[in-house]
């Protein structure tokens, strides 16, 4: 129930922030957005059981992930705007890595994780069948 109602106000975060990004501006949608977010994670802090406390919540999260969701294609919109269209693509692309922590394509990876150290210039040797 509480997923269900979160979903919902992302939805409808999505459909209406152009509407809102027009009536009240694009900085006042994105502030608005970041100072919801913590404030929605008070009532977790409160919360007892029970069906009572769980409508808050469902209430709380619709809320946020509405304002989270508006905020998010406000700020979108706002870099696509202020973008060259020539560079729109690699904007994007390096906007849509930089939200997943991921190094954009064509960067290399500094650290490496796993393995032995190789040597440059070597392929790595494939082990099993």
């Amino acid at each position: 129930m509480i997923m269900g109602a979160g979903g919902m106000g992302s939805l409808a975060g999505a459909l209406l922030a152009p509407r809102i990004a027009t009536r009240f501006g694009v900085g006042p949608t994105i502030i608005t957005g970041f100072a919801i977010s913590p404030l929605a994670q008070v009532p977790l802090l409160l919360a007892g059981p029970g069906p009572g406390w769980q409508i808050v919540l469902a209430g709380t999260l619709a809320a946020q992930l509405f304002w989270a969701t508006a905020s998010g294609v406000s700020q979108r919109s706002l870099r696509q705007v202020l973008c060259a269209p020539r560079f729109q693509g690699r904007m994007q692309r390096g906007q849509h890595h930089g939200d997943r922590r991921k190094p954009p394509p064509g960067r290399r990876n500094r650290r490496r994780t796993r393995g032995p150290p190789r040597r440059p210039g070597r392929p790595r040797r494939r082990r099993g069948p």
